[in-house]
């Protein structure tokens, strides 16, 4: 999931970090960050979705950049393990 995201930024001119501190990926690209956590396959895609929103929350604080935007990556599908 991580991989596909990041390869779809660079296709499209952002900059990927390769060290993220706690975020899945960190990208930038003519002044703009963005910040997100991803999750991929699960077996309980509603509490998966839940844990990246609270890792969201709590990981805000630790960002400087009041401009940044944060979000979810996931697959636009539920699949079961």
């Amino acid at each position: 999931m991580v991989r596909a995201f990041e390869a779809w930024l660079e296709s499209e001119g952002w900059a990927v970090e390769v060290v993220r501190d706690h975020w899945d990926v960190i990208a930038s690209k003519d002044g703009e960050t963005l910040y997100r956590e991803a999750k991929g396959t699960t077996s309980q895609p509603g509490l998966d979705i839940h844990t990246a929103s609270g890792q969201i929350i709590c990981r805000q604080g630790e960002v400087e950049d009041r401009t940044a935007r944060h979000g979810r990556v996931i697959r636009n599908e539920a699949t079961s393990l």
